[in-house]
């Protein structure tokens, strides 16, 4: 009887143990998986669009300062963009502002030569504006 009342206590010891050790690699496993990951070479990418993310919004206040010059306040902006395969960006500039579509075609083609000369500060870069009626 005393024998198998220690092997009751050994059997218990090492179950305890290998709970105890379980728990702590469930642990460790679950703190390591909650650590960011980065793919290799993420961060460049990141890194780039934030980048331009920077450079669109300076380019947006610029034009935004320069069509007040012009009389058009408030005006509202939209700035889409293609990446091509090669690197190069082309901006679509969308313009909404009530005064400019009722000046008319001609008003508009004078405004956009214009903004002509604001370019987008990176290389590669074309920008193409279009008026929103």
């Amino acid at each position: 009887m005393y024998k198998g009342f220690m092997m009751n206590e050994v059997v218990k010891r090492l179950e305890k143990k290998a709970g105890t050790v379980l728990f702590t690699v469930l642990i460790i496993f679950f703190l390591v998986a909650m650590l960011p990951m980065n793919a290799s070479g993420s961060d460049a990418g990141i890194t780039e669009q934030e980048s331009y993310h920077d450079l669109e919004l300076c380019f947006l206040e610029v034009l935004d300062m320069r069509l007040r010059e012009y009389g058009y306040s408030d005006p509202g902006l939209t700035l889409n963009s293609i990446m091509y395969a090669d690197g190069s960006r082309c901006y679509y500039v969308r313009i909404h502002h009530g005064k400019i579509t009722a000046a008319g075609m001609e008003a508009w083609e004078e405004l956009q030569f214009r903004l002509s000369d604001i370019s987008f500060p990176a290389d590669h870069c074309s920008i193409i504006y279009e008026i929103v009626p």
